[in-house]
């Protein structure tokens, strides 16, 4: 995939995520398993995470997982805050931000991997 459009689809991704997580969320079909929205956030945030590490990678960006690590906790903290700020139809939930880091390990461990076992492939 060339990079430009890598790059606009991460963009999109985590403007998307951002809205999603700000506006009134009573509309979406509930969904009847514990805890679900803690599995939601996991997701999220764990493909915020993926598509940040493979634009960064496409950019040649040195520790790009680390990086793209960074990039979704901070971008998770910010987005609880702001749930608490503009919003009062949301709260921010440190439990939320637990299953965003959650999403975020699970991820980067997959890519850790992956990556070790590539290179002893060659």
């Amino acid at each position: 995939m060339p990079r430009k459009i890598l790059f606009f689809a991460t963009i999109c991704y985590s403007l998307f995520l951002g809205v999603m997580s700000l506006v009134k969320s009573s509309h979406l079909p509930e969904i009847d398993i514990d805890n679900s929205d803690k599995y939601a956030h996991a997701l999220a945030y764990g493909l915020l995470c993926l598509v940040w590490y493979l634009t960064l990678c496409s950019y040649n960006f040195l520790n790009a997982l680390v990086l793209s690590s960074f990039i979704a906790v901070i971008y998770g903290i910010i987005i609880e805050v702001l749930q608490g700020v503009l919003t009062e139809v949301r709260t921010p939930d440190f439990n939320d931000f637990i299953a965003n880091c959650c999403g975020i390990i699970v991820v980067s461990v997959i890519i850790s991997i992956r990556n070790k076992t590539q290179v002893k492939n060659l």
